[in-house]
């Protein structure tokens, strides 16, 4: 029997989450529509300004002035963790439906367990066990 363990930090992985993404998932946890559109609509409307010891610049960049919006809910976003941890979790259940990931039966209770992989936030490892006899070809 072959298993295999990947242990993956998504860096900065908050700056990567697809907006369209995010929506669907707070949509699909239950948060009303609006309220989902409205965190993401307010990520596109920012305004960024560089804040030196000097003070904050006159210049800004975002809001009306983007040319493609932008893509992640940002690092520092109090509701970041959560919408990574939703959009983690339904990759891992749709690995789990395909077959991916580890079945394994616990020798005295014989409880049943298939895992696919587990994350904490930015944390995920993933676990692949082939069958028996089954080669790595396979």
């Amino acid at each position: 029997m072959n298993t295999i363990y990947i242990a993956n930090d998504a860096t900065m992985c908050y700056d990567r989450i697809l907006l369209m993404v995010a929506y669907l998932t707070m949509w699909n946890y239950g948060i009303p529509q609006h309220t989902a559109l409205s965190s993401i609509e307010t990520i596109f409307e920012m305004e960024h300004y560089i804040r030196t010891a000097y003070g904050d610049s006159e210049e800004c960049y975002g809001g009306a002035q983007w040319e493609v919006r932008p893509h992640g809910v940002g690092q520092g976003n109090g509701y970041a963790p959560a919408i990574w941890a939703r959009i983690s979790s339904l990759l891992l259940k749709a690995m789990r439906d395909k077959g991916y990931g580890t079945k394994i039966t616990s020798p005295i209770s014989r409880v049943f367990l298939h895992m696919a992989g587990y994350s904490f936030v930015d944390d995920t490892d993933l676990v692949e066990m082939s069958k028996p006899n089954e080669t790595w070809e396979d």
